[in-house]
């Protein structure tokens, strides 16, 4: 396919479900797919994620990027089903990026990111159900970045600088 990319809204309350684009894709575009029936999404290659691209899709259980270069602001903002996220190259992951504010995600437990260098503010806020949270090369965590999760503890080996209320509410949290 010779599709580059995926403007705004282009998707935008339509009926999609699954989508499975492979590589060739370089971006997707400002709520390409926000508030669409999406129950999964795969990406296989390098793609950077525009703003609010999949908000609201209360359906969604599976989010694979494998080569998303970043997650942008509210990318996957209020996919409450959310049980499976994988983000294996992603570097940042931007404010509010996978973030429920208006209840709350009690499926998604785990996420690596091995890639990723930066947390946007409230990146994770409202995931009440994340333990386990993988960055290895993370070094600078957004106030409220992990608001309210239950992470029981993380390594942070290369972190430079955590901003007020990073870990607010996490009560599980041992460093």
């Amino acid at each position: 396919s010779n599709l580059a990319q995926i403007g705004t809204r282009a998707f935008y309350r339509s009926g999609v479900k699954r989508i499975h684009l492979l590589s060739g894709i370089q971006k997707i575009g400002r709520e390409a797919f926000a508030y669409t029936p999406l129950t999964e999404v795969i990406l296989t290659g390098p793609v950077e994620i525009g703003e609010s691209a999949f908000a609201y899709c209360k359906s969604m259980v599976s989010f694979r990027a494998d080569a998303a270069l970043s997650l942008g602001v509210k990318a996957l903002y209020e996919c409450e089903n959310l049980s499976t996220v994988t983000l294996k190259a992603c570097v940042s992951i931007g404010d509010y990026a996978i973030a429920v504010v208006e209840g709350y995600n009690t499926t998604l437990t785990t996420l690596e990111l091995p890639a990723c260098t930066a947390i946007g503010y409230s990146g994770f806020y409202g995931l009440t159900a994340l333990r386990n949270i993988s960055v290895p090369k993370v070094q600078n965590v957004s106030s409220y970045a992990f608001f309210n999760t239950r992470i029981g503890e993380i390594a942070l080996p290369e972190i430079q600088r955590i901003y007020g209320y990073a870990f607010d509410s996490c009560r599980s949290l041992s460093l």
